[in-house]
């Protein structure tokens, strides 16, 4: 359970009341660390090094055999590479701690990133699909023995460092995850390519393999902008629906009203809280309602961060964005 905490703020229009704090508050909120983040260097900066040290022996042996297949996985993996290292870079500004004029730190790096990445992602695919089309209609003669060996061999290299990547959940490290997926396909669609060529002289597999896993990248690149983006503009978490959220807190009997409601997360991996309350005059005291809502929320629903404020008479009109009554 991650720990959180909640502010009792001052009601707009009335005494004000003592402030409250959790003192359980986690280090990794109050000072921006995120242990997610340091597990990710070791495993982003071992790929990156595999992927461009094998990048240019596939660019280059496409190129000499004439393999488009080959050649495309070549291309792709120069921006794993660069993926990569946008990934790593992110997983290391993430450590840092929060500043004056950037009180939230900088975990959102890795969110940027991944929408970085879902770019280039669709701009590779639209490169292999131009290439390929051209080669369907000019097909031209290939090695198949120098493209199967190469592919065999990018294909174990990208397979190992799928290992490296794999259950990592930030939404940085399934960026990368993704590019280096996408690149085994590529690979894999290479070796295909050069048994077809090898066996039966077929060499226009070669470039419609090519055709066919370029639309594969654009999905992946679609999903990864459309999860990217959503955190951006400060969605809710994906698994999580807002509404049963907010009924969880309208549930209490001691709270009349909600209004200014909001939930948001940081890198898709935390969750935000934050709400007005308008509450019924009864033996319970204000500070006891909010400790059971701060509960409830941090236990069914895993928040990590909380702000709760009383408000005495709100605009019955107000939902959110509500300017003080």
């Amino acid at each position: 359970m991650a720990n959180s905490k909640v502010h009792l703020q001052r009601p707009t229009g009335s005494t004000p009341l003592a402030e409250t704090h959790s003192d359980s508050h986690s280090k990794s909120h109050s000072h921006g660390h995120h242990p997610s983040s340091q597990a990710e260097l070791k495993p982003l900066a071992l790929s990156f090094a595999l992927i461009s040290s094998f990048m240019l022996v596939e660019i280059l042996t496409g190129l000499w055999i004439g393999s488009m297949a080959l050649l495309s996985d070549g291309i792709h993996m120069v921006f794993d590479a660069f993926a990569l290292g946008m990934a790593l870079v992110a997983s290391q500004w993430s450590l840092k701690k929060p500043t004056i004029q950037k009180s939230f730190g900088f975990r959102r790096f890795g969110v940027l990133a991944a929408f970085s990445n879902g770019w280039f992602l669709l701009f590779l695919s639209g490169l292999i699909v131009w290439s390929s089309s051209v080669r369907l209609l000019h097909p031209q003669i290939i090695n198949p023995v120098a493209m199967l060996s190469v592919a065999s061999l990018g294909l174990l290299i990208n397979l190992f460092v799928l290992g490296l990547l794999h259950g990592k959940n930030s939404l940085n490290m399934r960026a990368a995850f993704l590019h280096v997926l996408a690149d085994s396909l590529s690979s894999l669609g290479a070796i295909a390519a050069a048994l077809i060529i090898r066996y039966t002289g077929w060499m226009q597999i070669d470039a419609l393999l090519g055709l066919i896993f370029s639309l594969l990248i654009a999905w992946a690149a679609i999903g990864l902008l459309r999860n990217s983006g959503h955190i951006l503009l400060e969605g809710s978490p994906a698994h999580l629906k807002p509404d049963e959220i907010r009924a969880s807190m309208e549930n209490f009997d001691q709270v009349e009203s909600i209004h200014d409601f909001h939930t948001w997360t940081m890198d898709g991996s935390d969750l935000y809280v934050t709400a007005h309350l308008v509450l019924k005059t009864g033996p319970d005291s204000e500070d006891r309602v909010l400790n059971q809502i701060n509960h409830s929320l941090q236990h069914l629903h895993q928040a990590t961060h909380i702000t709760l404020q009383i408000d005495r008479n709100p605009d019955p009109a107000c939902v959110n964005n509500c300017q003080a009554p």
